[in-house]
């Protein structure tokens, strides 16, 4: 959104930016915009070698201490967190990277995080370069097309598969097929974002009959820390694993001493790990210990392998798809709406997503629910847009010290959740269709088309029968799915799997309800 990259030009003072496109507002006689929609790739590459002048090759070895990228991760709108991560940290994450999984010449790594997160930036585009390997994109998994998506990777030869535990999830609920990674070629799956369980990891490789790693870090350690998986440096199989090439210790909250029994707050130390945060003084006290060992936010406790079982969050983020999410920033954008006076974002548990955003406005006018969608579409980027916005006419609960009571607040967004499912389900009545009567017909239609609009958050007048997954952005794999459970659950019918991911539009949606019925 234009607010959150003015901020961040501001920041950096930047002197150029790459765009796929040329708005207006970013024109700007201290920034040079380079539109990649009008120029060549050769072209813009060769006006800034003729601007810049000559200057030595980047080396990771001979610049260690040399600032290489800031990556901006969640923050607040008007004040983005710049991590400066130096060539000597990325140097050492790659170093590691390497020896661990073996990457190298020929290699054909298949990674479709995106590039402004890290797990994209770092074990996708550079781990490539680094190793000499090949990088396969194959574009964002939508569930209806998650055979093909797959089908890339096999189709590319891939030799890893790096991902997320959302995605290793819809593998397993989404896909008819078992053999992507049969392939003689074909070395491990490495999921990253989130921890996974015994009981799904080893169902993931009962499936799959393939190898699964899971790695756990942030932004802040370039991208990873600890490692588990079936490797003799790593940690156990439902674990995050064993610190590798770096060391980490627990901290005690309520006593603020080391523990080696208790539970304690995450502090890593290592080469991996950033320099600073970017001209944010107060960012890097409250980050660092004296001794600048990284504070990671997270809890956990010592197994008795060496290994670290991940028990939660000290910070208020929430972890959905594999990214994480700054509640902070979302109600900053929410509350740029005149008539909304409070907005409180949470994580409420989900099967498939960890944590879906939901948020909590109170408002001062008679708002709907898409109205407010249409606000944080247009104020957030995809990703960070809340999956549903609950309206309050009256305040928040609130704990003693004032503060929205998030413990209570979050029950009552779950009771508000769960009561619009019991209303909802069996509200529409199918009639008995008869292949004659084009208003039976007409009337289907009308009730999907009626049924999308309140799980897209979507006015009705936007949508068609024909509106496919490829005319909305909104229509990613999380509304896919919920998609399918209120059809399910409203038109009484079961659809299977196959026929799930052949649904691409609201007429597929709409003869798939024909079929099941009849």
């Amino acid at each position: 959104p234009a607010t959150r990259l003015i901020a961040i030009l501001k920041a950096t003072d930047a002197v150029a930016v790459v765009t796929d496109g040329s708005p207006p507002w970013l024109q700007t006689e201290a920034c040079t915009v380079v539109s990649m929609s009008r120029l060549k790739p050769a072209s813009w590459l060769r006006r800034f070698r003729a601007e810049r002048t000559k200057a030595p090759v980047v080396r990771l070895e001979e610049s260690e201490s040399e600032l290489a990228y800031l990556l901006f991760t969640s923050g607040t709108t008007d004040e983005p967190a710049g991590i400066e991560i130096t060539y000597g940290a990325l140097r050492a994450q790659l170093v590691t990277l390497r020896r661990l999984f073996d990457f190298g010449p020929g290699d054909r790594i298949a990674n479709s995080t995106p590039l402004a997160h890290t797990d994209g930036l770092v074990q996708g585009l550079l781990l490539t370069v680094y190793s000499g390997a090949a990088l396969i994109r194959q574009g964002p998994l939508v569930l209806h097309a998650i055979d093909a998506w797959m089908n890339q990777i096999v189709g590319n030869g891939a030799t890893h598969f790096i991902t997320n535990p959302t995605v290793l999830r819809r593998l397993v609920k989404g896909t008819e097929h078992s053999d992507y990674f049969r392939s003689s070629n074909f070395r491990c799956v490495i999921s990253s974002a989130a921890t996974l369980s015994a009981e799904f990891w080893l169902e993931f490789e009962g499936r799959f009959s393939c190898n699964l790693f899971n790695i756990y870090g942030m932004t802040e350690t370039v991208a990873n820390a600890t490692y588990a998986g079936n490797h003799p440096e790593m940690g156990a199989v439902g674990t995050i694993g064993k610190p590798i090439d770096c060391m980490a210790r627990l901290r005690d909250l309520s006593t603020g001493e080391l523990t080696k029994t208790g539970v304690g707050e995450i502090e890593l130390s290592g080469n991996n790990i950033c320099r600073s945060y970017w001209r944010n003084d107060e960012r890097n006290k409250s980050s660092f210990t004296p001794d600048h060992w990284l504070k990671s936010g997270d809890l956990a406790r010592w197994c008795e392998d060496g290994s670290l079982e991940f028990i939660g969050r000290v910070k208020t983020v929430i972890m959905t798809g594999g990214l994480t999410l700054s509640p902070d920033e979302v109600d900053e954008a929410m509350m740029r709406h005149s008539g909304i006076k409070e907005s409180v974002t949470l994580g409420i548990p989900h099967d498939d997503f960890e944590e879906i955003a939901v948020t909590a406005c109170v408002v001062s006018d008679v708002l709907s629910e898409t109205v407010l969608l249409a606000h944080a579409r247009a104020s957030l980027e995809p990703l960070k847009v809340p999956k549903r916005v609950v309206c309050f006419e009256s305040d928040l609960p609130r704990g003693l010290s004032g503060k929205p009571d998030l413990l209570m607040l979050r029950r009552l967004l779950l009771d508000t959740l769960d009561a619009e499912f019991v209303a909802n389900k069996g509200g529409l009545e199918l009639a008995e269709f008869d292949d004659s009567d084009p208003k039976a017909t007409e009337k289907l239609y009308s009730q999907v088309i009626c049924l999308a609009a309140g799980v897209f958050g979507t006015p009705q007048d936007q949508l068609t029968i024909k509106t496919s997954a490829d005319d909305l952005e909104v229509w990613d794999s999380f509304n896919h799915l919920n998609l399918i459970l209120e059809a399910e659950s409203q038109f009484s019918v079961s659809l299977s799997t196959s026929t799930v991911l052949n649904i691409k539009s609201l007429a597929h949606l709409a003869g798939a309800i024909l079929d099941a019925r009849s």
